[in-house]
């Protein structure tokens, strides 16, 4: 005697999801060709450096400057000034005798003195006698100790304030070299733009495929959920067996007779 059957019977369900609104589907398509065609088309780069650079009136002004710095009138006078100031920061004029101009102006006030002297006591008599010797020794005296006095307290007052200006004569002496630096830096500066520019360029140019391909896959998966989806499914339920079957149509029958 046939046992039940062990057959199985399967299933097949297709289910759409189709967009609601009608104008989806030929919106996604228009979407598609779009793709397609900056796809076909390649990455469009704009294949310049988007550093400008210095124009020729920079550059001129540059060179005048440079120019300017490298005059050798400026750099010989602060080289004499410095020279000449240092001198008196030093404490040359100090020392008796190193002012010739002073010394000539002493020199005179002394004439001068021994002239009164000489014709006062000459018009008494007394001209090469002790007294007009210790009178013109006294007077001479004073009036050489007086002035060195003053002078050396003069030539005291400048060294100090030579002392206080021999920095920013220094720094003028430095001057050329610093606007030379700084003319240098500027110029760096834009080297260093072009450079930058070219880098620039040369990455875009490197990461535009990507970067389209990157585009283009976004506005595909955006739009891909839009159009709609079909989904199989598959169940497999147990087959019957000749005795459920032939059971099965005799209650049918039966039911007829009711």
């Amino acid at each position: 005697m046939a046992g039940p059957s062990d057959d199985t019977q399967t299933a097949t369900t297709v289910a759409s999801t189709a967009p609601s609104n009608p104008d989806v589907n030929p919106t996604v398509s228009k979407i598609l060709k779009g793709v397609q065609a900056a796809q076909n088309a390649g990455p469009q780069v704009f294949d310049h450096s988007l550093y400008a650079g210095v124009g020729p009136t920079t550059t001129g002004a540059w060179q005048s400057t440079l120019d300017a710095a490298k005059n050798p009138i400026y750099s010989g006078d602060m080289q004499g000034a410095l020279s000449s100031v240092g001198d008196v920061a030093a404490g040359k004029f100090l020392a008796p005798g190193s002012n010739p101009y002073f010394e000539a102006n002493l020199q005179n006030g002394i004439n001068d003195v021994t002239s009164q002297v000489n014709s006062s006591l000459g018009a008494s008599g007394r001209l090469g006698s002790n007294l007009q010797v210790a009178d013109l020794t006294k007077q001479v005296g004073d009036l050489s100790t007086g002035a060195r006095s003053a002078q050396y307290d003069t030539a005291r007052n400048q060294q100090l304030q030579a002392a206080q200006l021999l920095p920013s004569i220094y720094q003028g002496t430095l001057a050329p070299s610093a606007i030379a630096g700084q003319v240098g830096a500027a110029q760096d500066a834009n080297q260093q733009g072009v450079l930058q520019g070219q880098y620039d360029q040369f990455t875009r140019k490197a990461n535009a495929p990507t970067d389209l391909l990157a585009k283009l896959t976004s506005i595909l998966a955006g739009n891909t959920a839009a159009s709609g989806t079909n989904t199989t499914s598959t169940q497999t339920q147990p087959g019957q067996s000749i005795f459920q079957s032939i059971l099965g149509t005799a209650i049918g029958a039966g039911s007829l007779f009711l």
